[in-house]
């Protein structure tokens, strides 16, 4: 059985679908996500990345740390954050930290907005710094400060064999302070990957070279794909936009979280034209049913 879910924004409704087919226990085929695409193993590769971004050389940096990498470090619940106002903090002053690419660079940009928060009185309600108490800007200096420490420590190690590095990153982030475990899940997909790359247990490496390989161990496509092989083929759910399922062909087509600032790339909107147009699209080439 082939089913569509058809959404303006599929990105942000494919983890939906895959948490519900694990709630109510539904057998059907949904692919995994590369461990690059988990938090903990997003996580992993942004701290390791600090140090061995291409942008590091091209800038001449001593390693390179931007807004984006540090949100995601936060967000992925891998380093411990005692005060969760520190992500929307950042966010809220996402403009002043946009040319931060160092961790000195942090460090004086928040000193700036820590003095500055002195200065902030009733008549600069509009300024973002007026809703944000000093002791939130300190916290997110703790946690960047955090985040420095955790990176220096996962690139101070001897050379040794890929196995070896990982197994020695997996106990650091078990054994450190500042950080949780990595789950379980990731754990097992790891292992499972590097028992297949045999070569990587003969020579030894510097943790830089192992921290450029991680990516190809995190976003491995190959291992996924000899592991649907041997899956029973269930019920596949697909969620897409509606300009990429044109030419598919599915028994079930459901079409959601339209409205009138999400419209199919025709330009019409989501009133009953719209819907109509869609459904009788779907019926008479693509699907047996269509649902709303």
């Amino acid at each position: 059985m082939k089913i569509a879910l058809i959404t303006p924004n599929p990105m942000e409704l494919r983890p939906t679908v895959r948490e519900l087919a694990e709630i109510y226990g539904i057998a059907m085929e949904v692919p995994e996500r590369s461990l690059i695409h988990l938090p903990h193993g997003r996580a992993v590769f942004n701290l390791l990345k600090i140090h061995t971004d291409d942008r590091i050389e091209v800038l001449e940096l001593p390693h390179f740390i931007d807004i984006n990498m540090v949100l995601e470090l936060i967000e992925g619940d891998l380093i411990q954050i005692p005060d969760k106002a520190v992500f929307q903090c950042i966010v809220d002053l996402q403009a002043f930290f946009e040319d931060c690419k160092t961790f000195p660079d942090w460090f004086n940009k928040i000193d700036e907005l820590i003095a500055a928060k002195d200065q902030i009185n009733d008549d600069y309600t509009s300024h973002p710094l007026y809703y944000i108490s000093k002791d939130i800007l300190i916290n997110v200096k703790n946690i960047i400060e955090i985040i420095a420490t955790i990176s220096s420590d996962l690139m101070s190690a001897s050379d040794m064999t890929f196995t070896e590095h990982l197994d020695h990153i997996v106990r650091y982030f078990e054994e450190s302070p500042y950080t949780n475990e990595i789950e379980e899940e990731i754990k097992e997909r790891l292992s499972e990957i590097v028992e297949e790359l045999t070569l990587h247990n003969h020579f030894a490496i510097t943790r830089s070279e192992f921290a450029r390989r991680i990516y190809a161990v995190l976003n491995d496509k190959q291992h996924e794909k000899e592991n649907d092989k041997r899956k029973v083929r269930l019920s596949k759910v697909l969620v897409t936009g509606p300009n990429n399922v044109e030419y598919q062909k599915y028994e079930y087509v459901f079409i959601t979280r339209f409205n009138q600032h999400m419209y199919p790339q025709n330009g019409l909107l989501m009133h009953g034209r719209c819907r109509r147009t869609l459904n009788e699209n779907f019926k008479h080439r693509h699907c047996t049913k269509v649902f709303e």
